[in-house]
């Protein structure tokens, strides 16, 4: 039996189409978190400027060239990881905390120097990889609002339950030795 049915389309602008788009638009996960602005200022401080953020996207970005782990017509490339660093000039690199060591990896892969912000968590394996791959002292960042949400709330540096702090790393083995013994001795004093 036949129905009497008739379909008629009609464009609908993604814009305008919030509902069904919504899935595909929106990337808001825990990953979309930086640090804020008063704590990126003292990282440029210490170490910059920055020539690209390594692991952002537009939302998060702290600077105008950044790689993301989307495709993004903004960034300047996509997976940070397969670049090769040692042609970046002054990378800045707040990984989540899962990609540390691959980090730490690619770095003495590309025997390059950059800016690492991790936190400082002793019972992790990658520890010691930052104390031997560091050319000076990491400093822990002590701002009142040290990280910042896509939603631009602010998060307390004491609600965050650990230290936070900016490493200079080098993946030159022969730049790193000058800086490990003071390191050691600055975090395990004997």
């Amino acid at each position: 039996m036949r129905q009497q049915c008739w379909i008629h389309c009609k464009h609908l602008a993604g814009v305008l189409n919030v509902r069904a788009d919504k899935a595909s638009r929106w990337r808001d996960d825990r990953q979309e978190w930086r640090l804020s602005d008063e704590a990126f200022g003292k990282v440029e401080e210490l170490f910059g400027p920055h020539t690209v953020d390594m692991f952002a996207s537009r939302r998060n970005t702290l600077l105008p060239r950044f790689f993301s782990r989307w495709l993004d017509p903004e960034a300047a490339a996509t997976d940070a990881l397969s670049r090769s660093w040692a042609l970046e000039g002054n990378p800045y690199a707040h990984p989540p905390i899962g990609l540390i060591a691959k980090v730490l990896d690619k770095l003495r892969e590309d025997k390059c120097e950059l800016t690492l912000v991790a936190p400082v968590w002793a019972s992790q394996a990658w520890i010691t990889s930052l104390i031997d791959m560091s050319v000076s002292l990491p400093t822990v960042l002590l701002c009142q609002h040290l990280f910042e949400a896509p939603s631009s709330c602010l998060i307390d540096n004491d609600s965050v339950g650990w230290r936070t702090a900016v490493w200079r790393l080098s993946g030159d083995a022969s730049r790193t030795k000058v800086c490990r013994s003071r390191l050691r001795n600055v975090l395990w004093p004997a």
